[in-house]
């Protein structure tokens, strides 16, 4: 078996492949990718999560992908929220798009945040009509919930006119 070396610095300790140009590089140089890179790891998409890339790499690939989910994810935390109670200030809303669900959440805040980054990924600002369900599992004395969500992603902007 060869060895490989290191393109960025030239080392024969190499351990690593880059996620993305699948290059050679050692741990020194390397940028790992892991749950303290993105405040809300479970968006990040498969090919970022858990790898390594080379410093080339990761300022071409990696650190704008990640910058971009920070982008959606500050949006999400601005996006109106009317839960189906609210039927009143929702009535002249058209509800034209697909209903998104999420489920397996670990609290009511999380279900909503994930309800709100879905809506804004696909170019939604509101959501409507939003449900939580909560259910208890949980084997012997240990219990915990576990939360799932319902909503329709509208845009604001479009009411229905008399």
């Amino acid at each position: 078996m060869e060895k490989l070396v290191c393109h960025s610095c030239d080392k024969n300790k190499t351990e690593l492949l880059c996620g993305h140009c699948h290059m050679a590089t050692c741990k020194t140089c390397a940028t790992f990718v892991d749950e303290d890179s993105f405040d809300f790891f479970n968006f990040i998409p498969e090919a970022l999560q858990n790898k390594a890339f080379c410093h080339s790499c990761n300022l071409s690939y990696a650190s704008k992908e990640i910058d971009r989910l920070q982008e959606t994810l500050k949006k999400a935390k601005q996006v109106n929220i009317y839960r189906k109670e609210q039927g009143t200030e929702t009535r002249f809303i058209r509800r034209m798009q697909k209903p998104i669900t999420v489920s397996d959440c670990q609290d009511e805040n999380e279900t909503l945040l994930r309800l709100a980054f879905m809506a804004v990924q696909i170019g939604f600002s509101t959501l409507v009509d939003v449900q939580i369900n909560s259910k208890k599992i949980g084997e012997g004395r240990y219990k915990k919930y576990v939360f799932d969500g319902f909503a329709v992603p509208v845009d604001s902007k479009i009411h229905k006119s008399f």
